[in-house]
């Protein structure tokens, strides 16, 4: 009898290191998400959240009842520098693991200086200023260096377009990306100082028709700093004044706003971008199919870089979910991260993204890459 009781007691003392054990593991991996979520850009920041949805729905799916799951915090940060400080604090004091965001590059410089200075990790989708890299810092992002990107722009308007003369029109409503995309392409563009003269720069503030036909018959393109709706008022201005020339838009313009507010103008627009949504590849090709059932719309690439970021991330935690930043960073950075990817690529030892740049045309209302 007395051995009885001494086995009932060793049994009950294991129920409860288990139980305890269970429960500790079922506490849930706390992740934060800061994206646009109102006003001007908010289409795009939507679509980073639904990505990170869908890949922490995925997550969750698959754990077992005595595992943790990643819990959500979100975060508006209305494209304003100072919601965007209040959010990063706000989640940083919740003992967030990492924060998922932002959408541009204007509100990422705000969130990494704090999550620099708090040691957060952030891992951005789609903020792409070269302000923001070759940095050993607490900043990871899915999309390429926007400096890539304009290197390659340069490259293309001299070799593949002819172009000599050109007028750069950008935004400054996200003037990080648009200032640091402008001055990288003129670093590859231009050749010696010379060149200054063959270059026109005006802004979306300035209206066309006050200036274009004037300047027409001096330049050989175009190119366009914008989001999607600007860049589209742009093309839309130009080509009601008649004007046939190339215009070339960066990244940014990238996105189904551009044709929907664009109408029959934006035909034969080119972009650099690069994101292909017609890849082949069977893992991006499922994720493509299930983004339009959930969603009832395309995939693009904030919804992408979303998925990805919070696939590497919750892949990372979940082999151990109380790392610090500097060794979540580490872990990500691993190679082990690249088949995460649902196009090929990889990251540097700073946190920044590498992979093929392509260049496309808008042909039937659709974004067609072509070969050069």
């Amino acid at each position: 009898m007395k051995k009885m009781y001494w086995v009932l007691i060793a049994i009950s003392l294991i129920i409860v290191v288990i139980s305890g054990a269970v429960l500790r593991n079922k506490k849930s991996i706390d992740i934060g998400v800061i994206s646009t979520l109102s006003g001007k850009y908010s289409d795009q920041g939507t679509d980073i959240l639904n990505g990170v949805v869908m890949a922490a729905e995925d997550f969750n799916k698959k754990q077992k009842f005595y595992q943790p799951k990643i819990n959500l915090i979100i975060r508006d940060d209305k494209h304003d520098e100072e919601t965007a400080k209040k959010a990063a604090h706000e989640l940083i004091d919740k003992k967030v693991a990492a924060i998922i965001g932002p959408l541009t590059s204007k509100m990422a410089l705000v969130i990494n200086k704090i999550g620099t200075e708090r040691k957060m990790l952030t891992i951005s989708p789609t903020a792409s200023s070269t302000e923001l890299s070759g940095i050993d810092d607490y900043f990871i992002r899915l999309i390429s260096s926007e400096g890539n990107i304009a290197a390659f722009a340069a490259k293309i308007s001299k070799e593949h377009f002819n172009m000599k003369k050109v007028l750069i029109i950008y935004s400054g409503e996200n003037n990080t990306l648009a200032s640091s995309f402008k001055n990288v392409y003129l670093e590859n563009f231009l050749t010696d100082d010379s060149d200054a003269n063959n270059v026109y720069i005006k802004t979306m503030n300035d209206p066309v028709e006050s200036y274009f036909p004037g300047i027409k018959d001096k330049i050989d393109g175009v190119l366009l700093i914008e989001s999607p709706m600007d860049a589209a008022e742009t093309v839309k201005n130009i080509r009601q004044l008649d004007i046939d020339i190339p215009i070339l838009s960066s990244d940014w313009g990238f996105h189904k706003d551009f044709i929907v507010y664009g109408g029959k103008y934006i035909e034969g627009t080119y972009f650099i971008n690069d994101y292909d949504e017609n890849f082949s590849g069977e893992a991006f090709q499922r994720f493509k199919k299930k983004y339009q059932e959930n969603f009832n719309k395309n995939i693009n690439a904030a919804s992408l870089y979303g998925y990805e970021g919070l696939n590497i991330l919750s892949a990372a935690l979940k082999r151990d979910k109380n790392m610090s930043s500097e060794e979540l960073k580490k872990e990500i950075l691993s190679p082990g991260s690249n088949k995460f990817f649902l196009k090929p690529g990889k990251f540097d030892r700073y946190g920044d993204r590498e992979k093929e740049i392509s260049i496309f045309q808008i042909k039937n209302k659709k974004f067609k890459k072509i070969d050069l």
